[in-house]
Parts: C-alpha cells; structure tokens; sequence
C-alpha cells in the first residue's frame, strides 16, 4: 500500500472535477473522498462545527457504498445547507453479503461559509476503491 502525506487531491476531467483520495483502509479512504468533495464546494477551514448527522447506507461493493455515502451528503447540503468537514466512517459487512457505511459527519449550516463550486452529482464514471494501493478516486459532475 502507498503511503501518502496528503489526504486528497483534486482532479480536473473535461467539463467535471474529481477527488483522488488517500487511507490505510476503505473507511479512511472514503471519509477522505467525503473531505475532497466538501474542500470543492467551500473552505473547508471556515467551517465550524456545530451540527453532527449520522448516516447509514449500504451497497453490494466499495463502489456503491462511496456513491450512496457522498450522495446522502450531498442532499444535505443541498435541502439544508449543511457542509461537514469532519467524517467517521465504518463499513462492516452484513449476513448477506451485503455492506454497511454507518457514518457520523460534523458541520454547520452554509449561512457562515462562501460556496465555492456547486456540485451536481457524483458519478460512477471512473469511480474505484483499491484499498490494497490505498487510494480511491471520484468524478463530480458540477
């Protein structure tokens, strides 16, 4: 597995803009994608936390799981103007086969902190999770 200092980068894609994102594990690598893509839609250093959500989702694979997770919060932010800059992820596997994200996300309402990019959705173009190589990368469509 790589080792890298950075949690996350931002890659541009034609008329798009993704996050390729860094961990020892899925759960540090998606709690990082969720990171990325709040750095896109403002400074994350401005946001003060004050409100804690909790969010389960679930998904046949990594994949799913990254698209339901950064989905649920983009609604969020989108019917309530929150944006979260801290994220605790874990992902356990279900009888089922089947996999869980439970997540506890801090942030605050949008009202103290510019919008940056408005983020329509994510995508599956390009979407993967290799946590055996510690990265997994994300397109937005914006």
């Amino acid at each position: 597995m790589n080792v890298h200092m950075k949690k996350y980068e931002i890659i541009e894609h034609t008329a798009d803009v993704g996050i390729r994102a860094y961990g020892k594990d899925p759960n540090e690598i998606i709690a990082h994608m969720a990171e990325g893509m709040f750095s896109l839609i403002t400074d994350l250093s401005r946001v003060k936390v004050d409100t804690k959500q909790e969010i389960r989702v679930k998904g046949m694979d990594y994949d799913d799981l990254v698209f339901a997770f950064l989905s649920e919060l983009l609604f969020l932010h989108d019917t309530y103007g929150l944006v979260f800059s801290k994220f605790d992820v874990k992902i356990e596997r279900a009888g089922n086969n089947e996999l869980i994200l439970s997540a506890s996300v801090h942030g605050t309402k949008i009202g103290n902190n510019a919008k940056k990019l408005l983020i329509k959705g994510v995508t599956y173009h390009m979407l993967e999770i290799k946590p055996e190589e510690g990265f997994g990368t994300v397109i937005f469509d914006v």
